[in-house]
């Protein structure tokens, strides 16, 4: 079973907003919520049965961005602290995006309502998201330590903050795999 894309043209339209219609597969739609202008990108994919809205250029964050790891933390804590947008980072370009996904199994139908809570949760997570993922872009650099900063004072040992930092990232991380198998 699968949708259209003249059915996701029908609900965009009964909320009054506006589109572009690429081709059978792709939508364009510009919105703005209180935190930022989204350009944000609708595919239908896997033959009508996958549903992605998209943003587009969101943020950038270039892969020697001083404070790449304060965004990359800041980026995992949304995605564990939120069940329906999740925010991802490509290496290649810096682009970070926010996505909200559909799968469409057993339907060939898509409610204006289905569509409008997708677009609705990905503007109320961007805009939970936005000022603390700025705000690490955006900080002086954290303070990096030098090359024996991970022993203890003694000399031995781990040092506590790295380690709490390491723990913190882990535990985003197994939040993400937890979500994805259950």
């Amino acid at each position: 079973m699968a949708i259209t894309t003249d059915q996701i043209v029908n609900a965009l339209a009964s909320h009054n907003l506006k589109f572009l219609k690429v081709d059978d597969t792709h939508i364009l739609l510009a919105v703005r919520t209180e935190q930022a202008s989204l350009q944000l990108g609708i595919t239908l994919a896997e033959d009508g049965e996958y549903l992605d809205i998209r943003t587009v250029q969101l943020l950038t964050c270039p892969a020697d961005h001083r404070n790449r790891e304060a965004v990359m933390l800041a980026l995992l804590g949304s995605n564990l602290e939120h069940k329906l947008v999740k925010f991802g980072w490509d290496p290649a370009d810096g682009e970070i995006s926010a996505s909200v996904s559909l799968p469409i199994e057993d339907s060939t139908t898509l409610l204006p309502d289905q569509l409008s809570r997708m677009l609705i949760g990905l503007g109320i997570v961007i805009d939970n998201t936005f000022p603390r993922v700025k705000k690490a872009l955006e900080s002086a650099p954290a303070r990096r330590p030098d090359a024996s900063a991970g022993a203890t004072p003694s000399g031995g040992g781990v040092n506590p903050m790295g380690l709490g930092i390491l723990l913190l990232g882990l535990a985003a991380l197994l939040g993400i795999v937890y979500l994805f198998t259950h």
